[in-house]
């Protein structure tokens, strides 16, 4: 049996005239129904951070379940590299947290500056990493 919010998503939420209290109560029976059919495809635990594999509690079962992410933006798996690790600690230690505006009001920090030689640097003296990054160029 079809059901209303079955071809919907959220940005068929967007104000069409009804007042606020009316939409809240639509996008709230829209979630709540995506919960019962087991598809609301946010709001999974990872357990393991930014990765390509990860760990992930499965909010239906609530159990552990090894997943391959596709959106965590570490292709070459560098993220979780001692040196990038420890150069992450040195650059909160030295300018703190928080990344302030974006790049095109308030400017980039020169570290953003230091990125291509710093990354030629490190791959030059990593042949592993020097290796997939040529893989991953070539094998789209």
């Amino acid at each position: 049996m079809q059901n209303e919010f079955d071809n919907m998503t959220l940005k068929d939420f967007e104000n069409r005239g009804q007042d606020l209290l009316t939409r809240a109560k639509q996008v709230d029976d829209y979630i709540s129904y995506r919960h019962r059919i087991q598809h609301l495809p946010y709001r999974v635990i990872s357990l393991t951070g930014s990765s390509a594999h990860m760990r992930v509690i499965d909010p239906y079962s609530n159990k552990e379940k090894e997943m391959i992410s596709f959106v965590s933006n570490d292709y070459l798996g560098l993220s979780h590299h001692p040196e990038v690790i420890k150069a992450g600690i040195d650059a909160l230690e030295q300018y703190g947290a928080g990344a302030g505006a974006s790049p095109l009001i308030g400017g980039h920090n020169f570290l953003h500056e230091q990125v291509p030689s710093q990354r030629h640097r490190f791959l030059g003296a990593c042949p592993k990493q020097r290796k997939e990054l040529q893989k991953s160029l070539c094998n789209y």
